[in-house]
């Protein structure tokens, strides 16, 4: 190999660096697909969501959901692949992506509670409506009817928030 095909092979691979760069600081949304094991209720069976003002942490990917408007957090043990997406022509006003460090756990923490929300939690097919009344260390304390139960924030594969449930209290 002589120093032309050397320089020629290192400034390709650094614009195919920069091209990458740019599609992440441009993204707008992520289209996440699935594992085919997850509740089918939020994309079980390798289905596909499109999620807007995309945030992705150290052990999550979260947005609102494209289609209904719904605030999504998924656990990426749930997650197959995700695709960044710039969607100037269809969406103007959505937020570009935010990559942070926090956890879903640490995101929790920052949840105003109480809060209506849908958890999915492993070991169980299908995901359930409950009152978070508080987070506190690992767990989540929530009222399922007349009783309260803790959950532990490591066992959450997915949570949905409903804009139009939340209120402040």
């Amino acid at each position: 190999m002589d120093l032309d095909d050397l320089f020629q092979d290192l400034e390709n691979r650094f614009d195919s660096l920069l091209r990458q760069q740019n599609a992440l600081a441009s993204a707008q949304a992520i289209e996440v697909q699935f594992a085919r094991n997850v509740p089918r209720e939020f994309g079980g069976g390798g289905q596909r969501i499109l999620l807007i003002s995309p945030q992705i942490g150290s052990d999550f990917v979260a947005g609102i959901d494209h289609s209904d408007g719904n605030w999504w957090a998924f656990s990426c043990s749930t997650v197959r692949q995700f695709r960044m997406v710039t969607l100037d022509s269809v969406v103007p006003n959505s937020g570009r992506l935010t990559r942070t460090e926090t956890t879903l756990g640490q995101l929790a923490h920052e949840w105003f509670t109480p809060i209506r929300l849908r958890l999915f939690v492993r070991d169980e097919p299908q995901g359930f409506d409950a009152q978070v009344s508080a987070v506190t260390g690992n767990f989540m304390s929530i009222g399922l009817g007349s009783s309260t139960a803790q959950i532990p924030i490591a066992n959450l594969l997915a949570v949905r928030a409903r804009f139009s449930e939340l209120a402040c209290a």
